[in-house]
């Protein structure tokens, strides 16, 4: 305020030199870059319409940079429209970050980014656009990561079977909320992402694989059985799907049972075998077993008085309403099956 108007009609930049840095990290982090060639156009102080720039360069360590578009040199939070393309970078380069931001450091891999971010009047609008090839992190750096999450297991989720993993983080805000800006607003939406995907990774398997997002983390069979059912079977087909086109997870397959259930299933099935063996025959399974032959067992394999017992306690006497009385005979096979059950 209070200087002269500026109006530089276009500066040009012509094999400059600049070095990316940040101290955040524990020594500071360098990336150098050049050559640096571009142009900027309609730098003012009194325009709204903002610069024009159009600016490449390359990281010395690998990879190039394009940034096109315009802003307002002065407040870029008043006026921000940039595309930022990266294209191969290596990504080893940029471990000190990757051990600040998640905690371990990157062995391999390169990345190409497709950045746009839009500032209007303080509101910010980002989509980045993550491609990142054979990406391989190292060990976990105690004490070290912003974001706390198994950030292998969510490479290997990401990663196809070419190697390739393609991620797009959205985000905006306005910089008129306290403690808004664009490293935090980026990490916390990468944190979402990243919880998303790791908190429920079978689902994410489910629909790698043409499913239409089950949990596949269990496999479920009927009490006593060992027998996959269709959609089991049909689930497991997803998840070896899923798992084909992510060949760098491996899954750890742990049995277990119900004592209660599994126990129940395994009495009914022997059961069945006893009626067999006791001349009932599989239509007679499959439709209703004599109540003759049901009595015949339970007779031999518990006591008569007992069974004496059991159909005198489902028989009904004569009421005043003149109901006949007699035997509520479903309620007896339900006795006798049940004791025939909890015997085996």
């Amino acid at each position: 305020e209070g200087l002269p108007a500026l109006l530089i009609a276009r500066f040009r930049l012509h094999n400059c030199y600049g070095v990316y840095t940040d101290r955040t990290v524990s020594a500071p982090f360098r990336m150098a870059l050049s050559p640096i060639n571009g142009t900027i156009m309609g730098i003012s102080t009194t325009s709204e319409a903002g610069a024009k720039l159009a600016i490449d360069t390359k990281i010395d360590v690998g990879g190039t940079v394009r940034v096109e578009g315009k802003l307002d040199p002065f407040d870029y939070q008043r006026l921000t429209d940039l595309a930022i393309d990266v294209h191969d970078m290596v990504l080893p380069a940029v471990s000190p970050m990757s051990v600040k931001f998640i905690g371990h450091p990157i062995n391999r891999g390169d990345v190409s980014l497709d950045l746009d971010y839009d500032i209007a009047d303080r509101y910010l609008k980002a989509l980045n656009h993550i491609e990142a090839d054979d990406l391989e992190l190292g060990g976990r750096v105690e004490g070290e990561g912003v974001i706390d999450l198994p950030f292998k297991l969510g490479v290997s989720l990401l990663k196809d079977k070419g190697g390739r993993i393609s991620l797009d983080i959205p985000f905006e805000g306005s910089f008129d909320t306290p403690g808004f800006g664009m490293v935090t607003a980026a990490g916390a939406a990468a944190k979402e992402i990243m919880t998303d995907l790791l908190k429920s990774p079978f689902k994410v398997l489910a629909k790698i694989g043409g499913g239409d997002g089950q949990d596949l983390e269990f496999v479920e069979f009927a009490g006593g059985s060992s027998a996959l059912d269709r959609r089991a079977t049909r689930n497991l087909d997803t998840l070896a799907a899923g798992l084909a086109e992510r060949p760098t997870l491996s899954t750890a397959i742990n049995g277990t049972y119900d004592p209660k259930v599994d126990s129940r299933g395994l009495q009914r099935k022997a059961l069945r075998a006893e009626l067999l063996t006791n001349g009932v025959t599989e239509d007679e399974l499959d439709t209703i077993v004599p109540l003759g032959k049901l009595e015949s067992l339970y007779a031999s394999k518990l006591s008569a008085a007992e069974l004496e017992n059991l159909r005198a306690k489902h028989t009904s006497v004569a009421s005043a309403s003149g109901a006949e009385p007699g035997l509520d005979e479903v309620a007896y096979r339900y006795g006798i099956w049940e004791a025939l059950v909890a015997s085996q």
